[in-house]
């Protein structure tokens, strides 16, 4: 969310009779009752729309729409929700989430091994 630390994120979704995504949704509000759509998601064309991702005017993330075309490309590897139509609400983290966030990405980052390029890591 653009210039905004904290806000809720709505996602909205319908699936197809065999389970495959129909349409994705992503909608966020900083304030209360105001939402901006952050990108839209169609996978396939209809007379209203084209087949794609779409993002809303303050939003454009490149690394977001790789993920999401992979995603989508994987759909199979993913549990099915045959003919659904769902909402999904994001709340931002509470202080305490957001410290334990941190306490994990500080540790992960303490405990990283640098991997050289070509290099195989086995656990």
């Amino acid at each position: 969310m653009p210039a905004s630390k904290s806000g809720l994120l709505h996602i909205e979704y319908q699936t197809r009779s065999d389970g495959s995504l129909d349409f994705l949704f992503i909608w966020a509000s900083a304030i209360r009752g105001y939402w901006n759509l952050v990108c839209e998601l169609w996978t396939r064309p209809l007379w209203s729309h084209v087949a794609g991702i779409r993002f809303g005017d303050d939003y454009h993330f490149s690394d977001f729409t790789n993920r999401l075309n992979w995603v989508i490309a994987h759909e199979n590897d993913y549990a099915k929700l045959p003919g659904r139509r769902g909402l999904i609400q994001v709340y931002p983290p509470s202080e305490a989430e957001q410290s334990r966030m941190n306490r994990f990405k500080n540790a992960v980052r303490r405990d990283a091994v640098p991997v050289s390029a070509g290099q195989r890591v086995t656990a």
